[in-house]
């Protein structure tokens, strides 16, 4: 077996020799209708001035008013300076109204796009047997008590008009499976376990995992990240993630990861991109290159959790109370807290996973 390591992803050089006929292919699928029906509209903005009912339409809200937090940039900024030299008022961002206008292509052309990147992938990897898997309703990390609700940062964000059609495409037409009370990822990382252990009794993988989220590296899985820039796949190579500690690496300024060291990278730092925080809320400051410093150095999985769970005593010694997303008042131990926090980032091993922080840190003889 061939496993290229180090400072990048565990990419299985001779992965070909390890699968055959029987291999089936695990999509995210939830990935596959969002890129392909974004893909197949265009975005702009109509800008409305309040008081005199001008209209005037910008690509993108930076092409308006820049991309800086605390001044102004883009046309808001030309205009201003137009107006200061006339003696007139100065313009705000609340002098506008902001309209998002969203213009799709034929509906024909976004699920073209969804056969041609199944077939791209199956063709990649050589294999014809495979399944789509789709998120459904009342996934549990929705319920789960914190400052701000699990994902709550992407209600803002504009779905795609043909997401739906794109998702019942699937559905009839390509082998989809909706899960609910979980998220997809939970089902993809249930394939990538049993896949591993399948490899690890016949020498053969049983399933390919298909998808570009990084969560799906914190565990044991054989995945094929197909991920691509320009049209060119970024990871050609599919990764063998095995139950070693795993190692974190920098690129491009940004902590990338897998296996457990990425687990407890996430449990410390949390994950932006669901609105993740374990600490943000409580003034405390601390960031990516830290959970990096702290982590990396750790040479077996007891350290690397006993250093999780250090920081968060060091953080909350008295636990946590915060006001709810629903408006309750919560009152936490830091051991609960931090499950909570474990909770959100773990995805499940099997459909009766039971695991918490509490189990692992016995398991582990992790001192609290």
């Amino acid at each position: 077996m061939k496993i290229q390591k180090g400072e990048c992803y565990p990419y299985l050089l001779d992965w070909k020799d390890y699968v055959d006929e029987n291999t089936t292919v695990i999509i995210d699928s939830d990935q596959l209708a969002y890129v392909s029906a974004a893909a197949n509209e265009s975005r702009t903005i109509e800008v409305i001035h309040k008081a005199s009912g001008n209209k005037k339409e910008f690509k993108t809200r930076t092409e308006f008013w820049g991309n800086k937090k605390n001044s102004l940039g883009g046309w808001l900024q030309d205009t201003n300076l137009q107006r200061e030299v006339k003696g007139q008022t100065l313009f705000t961002k609340e002098d506008f109204e902001i309209i998002d206008i969203q213009t799709a292509q034929p509906l024909e052309y976004c699920l073209s796009n969804i056969k041609s990147k199944l077939n791209h992938i199956l063709d990649h990897l050589g294999l014809t047997q495979y399944k789509c898997i789709l998120g459904g309703k009342n996934n549990f990390r929705l319920k789960l008590q914190a400052p701000n609700q699990y994902k709550s940062n992407r209600d803002d964000t504009l779905r795609p008009l043909q997401l739906k059609d794109a998702r019942e495409y699937i559905i009839k037409h390509h082998k989809g499976v909706v899960v609910d009370n979980v998220e997809a990822d939970d089902l993809l990382a249930i394939y990538g376990r049993a896949t591993y252990d399948s490899f690890k009794e016949t020498g053969k993988f049983k399933y390919v995992v298909v998808s570009f989220d990084k969560d799906n590296l914190t565990m044991p899985t054989f995945l094929f990240n197909n991920y691509s820039e320009e049209g060119k796949l970024k990871h050609p190579i599919p990764m063998l993630v095995d139950e070693d500690i795993g190692t974190l690496f920098l690129d491009k300024n940004k902590v990338k990861g897998y296996g457990f060291k990425f687990k407890c990278f996430q449990l410390i730092y949390g994950d932006p991109s669901d609105g993740i925080q374990p600490y943000q809320n409580f003034k405390i400051r601390f960031g990516e290159t830290s959970a990096y410093k702290l982590i990396q150095p750790c040479k077996t999985k007891q350290e690397c959790l006993q250093v999780v769970v250090d920081k968060y005593k060091e953080w909350f010694p008295e636990g946590v109370k915060f006001t709810n997303w629903d408006g309750q008042e919560i009152s936490m131990t830091t051991g609960q807290w931090m499950n909570n926090i474990y909770r959100m980032i773990h995805m499940l091993q099997s459909k009766n996973d039971k695991s918490s922080i509490f189990s692992l840190v016995k398991d582990l003889g992790v001192k609290v």
